[in-house]
């Protein structure tokens, strides 16, 4: 056990030097990963996306029968720019008995864990199969999620029961996650100067009134008891992410 872990830090060592952010091509880190499984003789199959500049994997390990268990996670990470890093974030520091680095816990560190198990399942004879399935632009919206499950689908002839996703959750079971809707909304006003804004719409005003609609919206589906305590925050959250308009300080909007 304890040089399976030491196996898996090394191997976490290495995935956190590739600093694939979400969107960015993954196939530097994918090609690390594709090395290991060569190594340890795993078939695996990649999913490109259109350009070929970025691509997920899936593979197998046990016999071709119903029932698996899928192991899942991305190999993109979130940007650190900005951010106040005391060390470098893609250079894995151990420090008070835990490891840091961008993506250490999410989430290759699970996949680490993924690729330094995979003696432990050759070596077992398995009833059933493990798969690891490997996504990229998680981070930026799961984009890759719909064509790797379409691809899983099509390779093999038998059927996964259970997939575990490697997010880092404290070592408590999540059983589901709540969904994410996102909505363009552009709001039309009529341009003048600043001077008229009595007699001109100022877009900008308008998106105001709109954002604090929405935060109303949300209150009110709160105190409607629309709220459900398997999830935290056990509602609907309801926010403005990014807001654009106007093109100088004295001129009103549209």
């Amino acid at each position: 056990m304890q040089n399976n872990l030491h196996h898996a830090i090394q191997i976490l060592s290495d995935l956190v030097a590739f600093p694939v952010l979400g969107g960015q091509s993954n196939l530097s880190i994918l090609s690390h990963i594709e090395g290991i499984l060569r190594e340890k003789r795993v078939d695996y199959q990649l999913v490109f996306n259109e350009e070929r500049t970025k691509a997920s994997l899936h593979g197998r390990i046990g016999p071709a029968v119903d029932g698996g268990v899928i192991l899942s996670g991305h190999t993109d990470v979130v940007p650190v720019a900005g951010q106040a890093w005391d060390t470098d974030p893609f250079t894995l520091i151990e420090k008070d008995g835990k490891l840091y680095a961008r993506g250490s816990c999410d989430m290759k560190g699970f996949l680490a864990c993924c690729l330094a198990s995979i003696d432990l399942f050759k070596g077992t004879d398995l009833k059933r199969p493990v798969y690891f399935a490997f996504s990229y632009d998680e981070e930026i919206g799961c984009l890759a999620a719909p064509d790797l499950v379409k691809a899983i689908n099509a390779c093999y002839s038998e059927k996964p029961k259970y997939a575990i996703i490697g997010e880092p959750s404290r070592m408590q079971p999540i059983v589901g996650q709540k969904g994410i809707c996102t909505i363009e909304t552009t709001v039309h006003g009529s341009a003048g100067h600043s001077s008229r804004i009595r007699q001109e719409v100022s877009a900008i005003h308008v998106a105001a009134q709109l954002i604090g609609w929405i935060e109303n919206k949300m209150e009110s589906l709160i105190e409607a008891g629309q709220i459900d305590n398997r999830f935290h925050p056990n509602h609907s959250s309801l926010h403005v992410g990014i807001v654009q308009g106007g093109i100088a300080s004295n001129v009103i909007a549209d």
